[in-house]
């Protein structure tokens, strides 16, 4: 007779099952409205950043254009250079 009266019944089994998944829907729903605010928050900060981002690309190519342009003065210089020094040692 003790041994029947340690059990839980079914009852007992289904009203805990039910109440943990409850609680675990409640928990889900606040981490997905949680996760839904911070995306919204960070969208907005990179909306706002996107026009100084565009800048620096922009920044970027310029000064990747001025590169080729100083690499390709340097190689033409160097051409008269050349023939300087040759004129030079005669």
């Amino acid at each position: 007779m003790a041994k029947k009266a340690t059990e839980p019944s079914k009852v007992d089994i289904t009203g805990l099952c039910q109440d943990m998944l409850s609680k675990m829907a409640l928990y889900l729903t606040v981490i997905t409205v949680n996760i839904s605010r911070n995306l919204k928050d960070f969208n907005q900060k990179y909306t706002a950043l996107q026009p100084y981002l565009d800048h620096i690309t922009l920044i970027d190519n310029q000064v990747a254009a001025l590169k080729q342009a100083a690499y390709n003065m340097d190689a033409y210089l160097k051409k008269p250079e050349a023939k300087y020094k040759k004129l030079e040692r005669l």
